[in-house]
């Protein structure tokens, strides 16, 4: 039966599978067509990019879940494999071996570009992949990447998307999640080159140079300057928590975008303790009683001195260090 089965398909895919009754343009260059057998879906992708093209299935707008076709050139020969993707990173990605996705067979012509045809079941056997209803009333979530390859292996994608898609009417509705993805990146840059280049270094020039004894007011400014940066610095992370949440990057980060991301949160938190560090200081000089007129600055309050001094200037230059690794993975510049 399993090879009746198999050959079945496989004839669906092939022998008939230029007639399809619905289609989607996904992105740039990507088609998807579809038709309804009883218990399958037969699809066939098509792509005329020179990286790689994935395609993924999910009950809800999310990449975590969805089980995907990922196809690339390899050596002249279109390649595809199946996926589970569980989560962001690699390791959370895992080879499907057929229990959702069968038939499968890519080709390359001039006509279609490379093409990944295969056959996916409505109801999978594994209960970790996604029941797709085919009814009129019920939208099931098409996701969506392009990227490189590189070393043989396909890397972060440089474009994505998501759309609603009614299976058994054709209808498909896209979710724009790459502009807002694009439009969240460019607030989370902003604000964080912003802050570490001009909010929080005006602050400290304030501290280092116009500091005096006899006037408070340097401090105030100081304060007020520093605690604006870091309320800014903290939004700006939130807007970054919100840019990478459920989203579809089927093939997690590249180096230099986990590198940023390690950096970030270690720069913020060096910046939050400056605060902490603060509240927390030896008080003014002791006057010493003999001479009024005389103070001397107790050992702790100079260690403490040296101790802010140097900390909040390394938070400075490590802001610096990471708004330059921002601009190599900002919108664009994506590096595998």
């Amino acid at each position: 039966k399993m090879h009746l089965r198999l050959g079945w398909m496989l004839f669906l895919t092939t022998v008939i599978g230029a007639d399809y009754n619905h289609k989607v343009v996904l992105g740039p260059n990507i088609t998807l067509q579809w038709s309804l057998g009883l218990t399958v879906l037969e699809a066939e992708l098509s792509s005329w990019n020179s990286g790689y093209t994935a395609v993924g299935f999910n009950s809800k707008p999310s990449m975590i879940g969805a089980d995907a076709i990922v196809s690339w050139v390899n050596d002249g020969a279109v390649v595809a494999h199946s996926y589970y993707l569980g989560g962001r990173n690699p390791s959370d990605v895992a080879p499907i071996n057929q229990t959702a996705f069968s038939g499968i067979h890519s080709e390359s012509n001039e006509v279609s570009g490379n093409t990944v045809r295969f056959v996916r079941d409505l109801v999978p056997k594994s209960p970790d992949l996604q029941t797709l209803d085919p009814g009129a009333s019920s939208w099931s979530t098409i996701i969506w990447a392009t990227g490189a390859v590189v070393d043989g292996h396909p890397a972060l994608h440089t474009d994505h998307g998501i759309f609603r898609v009614n299976l058994g009417t054709g209808e498909a509705v896209s979710l724009d999640t790459q502009e807002l993805s694009t439009s969240l990146e460019v607030w989370h840059g902003g604000l964080m080159a912003f802050t570490w280049l001009l909010v929080i270094p005006t602050g400290a020039t304030v501290a280092r140079f116009f500091k005096s004894h006899s006037n408070p007011r340097w401090y105030l400014v100081h304060r007020a300057i520093q605690v604006a940066g870091l309320v800014i610095a903290l939004g700006a992370t939130g807007v970054a928590i919100a840019m990478t949440w459920d989203s579809p990057s089927p093939l997690g980060p590249t180096r230099v975008i986990a590198a940023h991301r390690l950096a970030g949160f270690a720069t913020l938190l060096l910046a939050l303790q400056q605060p902490l560090n603060a509240a927390l200081r030896p008080y003014k000089p002791v006057v010493i009683p003999e001479t009024p007129s005389v103070t001397r600055t107790s050992l702790a309050r100079r260690a403490w001195e040296v101790y802010h001094l140097v900390s909040g200037w390394v938070s400075v230059i490590a802001g610096w260090g990471t708004v330059a690794l921002g601009l190599i993975v900002a919108p664009g510049t994506h590096v595998p």
